[in-house]
């Protein structure tokens, strides 16, 4: 026995030329869709790209921050390690005037004071402007640390008495309205870094 196969071709009726074109159009975007999407995504990045600058700044900022803290870790290391016999004290000295700021790491000798030696140098970035606060305005910022007492002075101006606890040195690192602050105690030399 024959199957019956119904040709159903003859039951749909057939499309239009023009319809075929009209039905792929529908399936790729036009023109304006495109320029509507590429104008939302400008939109998107135009508002996003100061809140980059910004944390760019601030990553510039936190790296020289740290960049510096360590520095006076290191002098204060320095002073605390044994064996430094013919050595008198470390400094720490900060040129803020320079561009970019540049600090340097100094070791002066215990029987000619007028000797020193540089340990370390290191440069922040040169957008950041460093300022300290008075008494310790002068230029350049020199931090004193004596090996044996551990005497902490700031500018060559010894301090280590409780009642000095307000002459704390205040460095502040600054990029475009964007600030930190790195404090040294002058009794204790514990420092702490805060935001602005």
């Amino acid at each position: 026995m024959k199957k019956f196969h119904p040709n159903l071709s003859r039951l749909v009726p057939s499309m239009p030329e023009g319809a075929k074109s009209r039905e792929y159009n529908r399936k790729s975007f036009t023109l304006i869709e495109m320029i509507v999407t590429i104008s939302i995504l400008v939109v998107i990045v135009g508002a996003s790209m100061p809140a980059l600058f910004v944390q760019k700044k601030r990553a510039k900022l936190d790296d020289a921050t740290t960049q510096l803290k360590d520095a006076i870790l290191s002098t204060q290391n320095y002073a605390m390690a044994p064996g430094a016999v013919d050595i008198k004290e470390y400094a720490l000295v900060i040129d803020k005037n320079a561009s970019p700021v540049d600090y340097k790491i100094y070791s002066y000798n215990k029987d000619n004071p007028s000797i020193r030696t540089e340990i370390k140098n290191g440069i922040l970035p040169s957008t950041v402007v460093v300022t300290s606060t008075s008494p310790f305005e002068g230029n350049p910022l020199t931090i004193y640390y004596r090996t044996k007492d551990y005497n902490v002075s700031f500018n060559g101006i010894y301090y280590g008495e409780a009642d000095f606890d307000s002459s704390n040195l205040t460095i502040t690192l600054s990029e475009s309205g964007v600030s930190r602050r790195i404090i040294i105690q002058n009794t204790t030399g514990v420092i702490t870094v805060e935001n602005q």
